[in-house]
């Protein structure tokens, strides 16, 4: 889980892998750093299988309808700070571990301008990054690609948020 970048001769690919299950990949052709122009984006769900890594792309930019919507990728290596996927390129794609993500990539990978994107192509709500391990989590849509969270953590505590710096509600809850 993280976030990891591979750099080539034609750009750099920026992937979060997220405990959820969801990944967001971006390949950006050149800076500034964009979703919108000059970049590629993909959405979707990833799971590891014994080898290989699983991606199911839910929702991306326009052209990647000819890429096949689910890809089982074999791992090569994989360590906390280096990932290998032995397909493409020859001799593989190298990935290294982002330690601190620059808050121009954080934004776009995570930020209300991705979960819009994906909304209005795809009518999914790709949910909010969660903030900390939940028993439930519920997001649901409020207006114009914004969305409402709410996470329920196993030890009884509410967080609410509407994605939105300074938002928080926070309570208690217990299963009636």
């Amino acid at each position: 889980m993280g976030t990891w970048v591979s750099k080539s001769d034609v750009g750099s690919t920026m992937v979060r892998y997220r405990k959820d299950g969801w990944f967001i990949s971006a390949h950006y052709f050149s800076a500034p750093f964009s979703l919108t122009s000059n970049s590629v984006w993909a959405v979707g769900h990833w799971a590891l299988d014994d080898d290989s890594l699983i991606l199911h792309r839910l929702a991306g930019s326009d052209g990647l309808e000819l890429v096949p919507e689910k890809r089982q990728l074999a791992l090569k290596e994989l360590t906390p700070t280096n990932l290998l996927i032995a397909n493409v390129p020859s001799g593989g794609q190298a990935f290294e571990k982002m330690e601190d993500v620059p808050a121009e990539i954080d934004s776009q990978l995570s930020g209300a301008k991705l979960i819009r994107q994906v909304y209005e192509q795809q009518k999914l709500i790709l949910p909010e990054e969660a903030k900390k391990d939940v028993e439930s989590y519920v997001s649901i849509i409020i207006n114009q690609g914004r969305t409402m969270q709410y996470y329920l953590s196993p030890g009884g505590e509410f967080l609410g948020s509407v994605g939105e710096d300074n938002d928080d509600l926070i309570g208690r809850w217990e299963k009636s």
